[in-house]
């Protein structure tokens, strides 16, 4: 059977606590035709719709995952840090290209280590995926577990531009001012990384459309400058600890930049986004209420995407995350979530991950799925899943995430 059918049947999802843009209500929500219809306290669900009832569960917009390289999330994290930069880390890794822990993932086809950083996204509730990279348009546009961002220019890094992606001023050219230019930007602690902001824009790269990766090695003057351009920036706080031992200096940043969550990938981050948001909150730079937002409405206004992702709001694609409540506070509870917690995905108004009590709703769907353990739970995924997973484990022996 196919991934996704073509049917999308109504369904209202029932009982939950539902995460707006502007509150959280208890209510329902209803969808059809793969967008959200309408959302309140009391909804009556029409005769033909899925029913999906909730026990006191959250229900949140799908996630956005702000910044990952898809084909990277096999390895363990590499390296002895602290490092200078990230081009120090970069020639640390090549140096290790023989350790049997690299060349066993590197064994892996490109197409299936996409494939697992698609899953790796779903398993903690990512609807939409900034990947850093190219866009593989048959494999991401046929199935793919999470919606991957494909609007946008990128440069791996300033010292890098060529042999890993194009020039930062040719790529920015391309975007017209309008695309998301994306870039790895001040990773570091030392002078280089001090430096590349103003190189930037004098290359005429930093601008609105602008989306910084790390900022690590923003001096005071660079953080004025990327206030004054109005460009972003995304955090990915466990690998910038991982190489580094520090971060950007968010709380200088807090309200005057827009700042999203990354979990860059494991080479040098941790396994699911759920964990970035646990490294994030256990730093007390910002509070859960900021860090949800970091996950749903503000990457999607850096990506352009405001009215396409991110909000429990009529007229929005049902990309939905639901949550087992195991915290008081709603925006606290999406920062204790784990891939055990996940009740539910929904992406484009179809089941893609969760609980094995809402079969029926994958069945109604015309949804293909399988059964797999996830953080010691059975849940239900959609697609040929364990295939992937047997041809991973041809080479790889111990993965991220915790599967089986």
């Amino acid at each position: 059977m196919p991934l996704l059918s073509l049917r999308q049947p109504s369904f209202t999802i029932m009982g939950g606590l539902l995460i707006t843009p502007d509150r959280v209500i208890e209510g329902s929500l209803r969808a059809t035709g793969g967008r959200i219809v309408a959302l309140g306290e009391r909804l009556t669900p029409a005769a033909r719709d899925i029913l999906v009832e909730l026990d006191d569960d959250c229900v949140y917009p799908g996630l956005i995952n702000a910044h990952d390289h898809l084909e990277l999330n096999l390895f363990p994290n590499i390296g002895q840090g602290p490092y200078p930069n990230s081009y120090a880390w970069f020639d640390d890794v090549n140096r290790r290209r023989d350790d049997p822990a690299i060349a066993r993932v590197l064994d892996v086809s490109i197409n299936d280590r996409l494939r697992w950083g698609g899953y790796r996204c779903l398993f903690s509730g990512v609807t939409t995926v900034a990947h850093h990279n190219p866009y593989h348009a048959r494999l991401f546009g046929n199935g793919f577990p999470t919606r991957v961002l494909r609007r946008y220019r990128w440069s791996h890094t300033l010292r890098l531009a060529g042999s890993y992606g194009g020039r930062a001023e040719e790529e920015f050219r391309k975007t017209r001012g309008v695309e998301p230019f994306i870039i790895h930007l001040a990773e570091g602690v030392d002078e280089v990384a001090a430096g590349e902001l103003a190189e930037l824009d004098r290359l005429g790269a930093l601008q609105a459309n602008t989306i910084l990766v790390h900022g690590v090695g923003l001096t005071p003057g660079d953080r004025a400058l990327l206030r004054a351009r109005g460009a972003s920036l995304v955090w990915c706080p466990s690998s910038n600890l991982f190489l580094f031992r520090r971060t950007a200096d968010i709380p200088s940043l807090a309200g005057k930049v827009r700042m999203a969550v990354g979990t860059d990938s494991t080479l040098s981050g941790r396994p699911t986004l759920f964990d970035e948001l646990r490294v994030a909150d256990g730093l007390g730079y910002v509070d859960p209420t900021t860090l949800t937002g970091m996950v749903t409405t503000v990457p999607a206004a850096m990506f352009g995407l405001a009215d396409r992702a991110g909000r429990l709001a009529e007229g929005y694609p049902a990309d939905i995350l639901i949550l087992a409540r195991t915290e008081a506070d709603p925006y606290r509870n999406l920062i204790a979530a784990t891939p055990a917690s996940v009740r539910l995905v929904f992406l484009d108004g179809l089941p893609r991950f969760g609980d094995e009590k809402f079969a029926a709703c994958f069945r109604r769907c015309g949804i293909s799925f399988e059964r797999v353990r996830v953080d010691g739970v059975i849940k239900l995924v959609a697609g040929r899943f364990h295939a992937l997973l047997d041809r991973v484990r041809r080479s790889v022996d111990a993965l991220p995430i915790r599967i089986g």
